[in-house]
Formats: structure tokens, sequence, C-alpha cells
């Protein structure tokens, strides 16, 4: 090893004063107070999470929520709808469940056959259930899929999410109705045929 070439310190009676192992202070081996700079580096991570740290899973996305839902209507929140208590009042969600059904009727062609045969969708009833309180600003999706077709009536579902965030979903019960005799009708062929498709 090359000698030492730094300042010593001088012990009482004139000799070089080494460390405890006897090399001088700040040597490889010595007794140097100060950690050399690589020593202080933290070492590298290893990838493997404390004990104790807790990690949380992904959000989905709106997309991940919404897969096997076909009609899918974006809405955004607006000032008016929040009320008192500073969200979205509960009647505003079914106006959205109506904005989906509507769709759903467009996308299955019944409000073209209603006004040819006068016998057309009417809501027997509808319910809610509140997931997490929504507030101005917020964009949504509001979903509808099909099930139960029979030959006079049907069920809907609906699903709102936003920021990949279930906010509400809700079911409703539809029936076929012969407007002009003022009483249910079978759900005309072409109609019925669609809604099994998509549901």
């Amino acid at each position: 090893e090359a000698p030492y070439l730094g300042r010593r310190r001088r012990t009482r009676d004139g000799g070089a004063y080494l460390g405890r192992s006897g090399f001088p202070p700040g040597r490889a081996g010595g007794g140097s107070a100060r950690a050399s700079e690589p020593a202080r580096r933290r070492a590298p991570s290893t990838g493997r999470a404390r004990r104790g740290t807790r990690y949380r899973a992904a959000m989905p996305t709106n997309e991940e929520l919404l897969r096997g839902w076909p009609i899918r209507v974006p809405r955004e929140v607006s000032w008016g709808q929040m009320d008192a208590f500073g969200h979205v009042n509960n009647t505003v969600y079914f106006r959205w469940f109506e904005d989906a059904r509507l769709a759903l009727f467009h996308e299955v062609g019944w409000l073209s056959t209603m006004e040819e045969t006068g016998v057309g969708p009417i809501l027997a009833h509808t319910r809610a259930v509140f997931r997490r309180p929504l507030a101005w600003p917020a964009d949504l999706v509001v979903a509808v899929r099909v099930e139960d077709v029979a030959d006079d009536r049907f069920t809907t579902l609906y699903r709102v999410v936003s920021a990949g965030e279930l906010v509400a979903e809700g079911d409703g019960r539809v029936i076929s109705y012969a407007y002009r005799e003022g009483k249910k009708a079978p759900i005309p062929g072409a109609v019925a045929k669609a809604l099994r498709a998509i549901g």
C-alpha cells in the first residue's frame, strides 16, 4: 500500500498518530469518525415493500366498470343539480336513467315504430341505489342494459360511473303499451328481437 502522505497528527513524543486499527484516520480500515461518501449512500431499492407498508390497488377505469354495458351516455354535473347538502340531488339520477333509457329505445328502433303503430314503452317502476355522493364539477357516464325480455315487458339495468368509481345503480320495469287503446300490448317483433340482441 502506498505511504500515507497526508497531514499527520503527532503524539506528545513526536510519533505519528494512527487510528485504532493501525491506519491513519480517513484511510481504509482506519478509525475515521466520518463515513466515506459511498458508505453514506442508501442501498439501491430491491422493489420489495417494507414490512407494514400498504399499497392501494389501482383504481379501475370507467371502461372497465362498464364492460358488458352496450348503451352509454356521457353527462356532466351542472351546478344547479346540487342540493343544499352540496351533492347531486337524488332526483337527478332518475333523469340520467331516463336519458340512457331513451338512448336504448332509439337504438332498437322503438321510437320510430311507435309513430306508426301507436305501441310504445311506458315505465312501470324504477329505483336507484346511491353508492357515493357526486358534486360539481364532474364528468360521468350513465349506462343501460336489458334483461328478462318477455312478450310485453322487460327489465332495464342502470349504472352511473365517474372517475373510475361506481356512483349509482338502478333498475326499472318497462311495459309495452298501446297508447291509442290505453292498454298493454305485445312488444313489436323487430323491437323485441333487437332488445334480446342488445341485452
